[in-house]
């Protein structure tokens, strides 16, 4: 396994679609916890994308979670959440990776990655940053929906480069 995301691919009930959403018995999960914090808000895919599992130690499914304190236990939610506990020895260590790319000449290529986390009892922090203009979407990106389309992505036929180099794909995020 590579990431978080897919060792949580494979829990019975969970379903993992492409842009990293995570759904538990077809309803989308209401919270992804860190160490019972909740870092990501929505943006989940961010975390699960990039913690490796051999910093996990275990991952919990809470079924029915209220996420409001104030109505757990009087309204009942249909959704579930998920809590990632990190093991003993990650806690409190900065974990991450970064990763390069270049190019030269007509055809110059960049690329590139941050990924930052420090993990505390009270404080999570999560740093990500991503380039691209490689024509490839990024891990995590949205793509767009597949709807039907009547007209030719190339109307004017198709260029002897490479398609990659020819889609005006500049990426960024942070």
């Amino acid at each position: 396994d590579r990431n978080i995301e897919d060792v949580i691919k494979k829990i019975p009930g969970i379903q993992v679609d492409d842009s990293g959403g995570i759904s538990y018995d077809g309803e989308p999960i209401n919270k992804f916890y860190i160490e019972g914090l909740d870092l990501m808000g929505g943006n989940y895919a961010v975390a699960s994308r990039n913690i490796s599992p051999t910093d996990i130690s275990s991952v919990s499914v809470y079924q029915r979670h209220q996420p409001t304190k104030v109505l757990q236990g009087k309204v009942d939610s249909k959704r579930a959440a998920l809590n990632l506990k990190l093991k003993k020895g990650r806690m409190l260590k900065p974990l991450g990776y970064v990763s390069a790319g270049a190019g030269a000449g007509r055809d110059f290529l960049w690329s590139g990655e941050l990924y930052g986390m420090l993990i505390a009892p009270d404080c999570q922090t999560i740093i990500s940053a991503r380039g691209n203009n490689s024509g490839n979407a990024s891990p995590g990106e949205r793509q767009p929906n597949n709807l039907y389309n009547p007209f030719s992505e190339t109307p004017f036929g198709k260029p002897s480069i490479k398609r990659d180099r020819y889609i005006i794909n500049r990426t960024a995020y942070a």
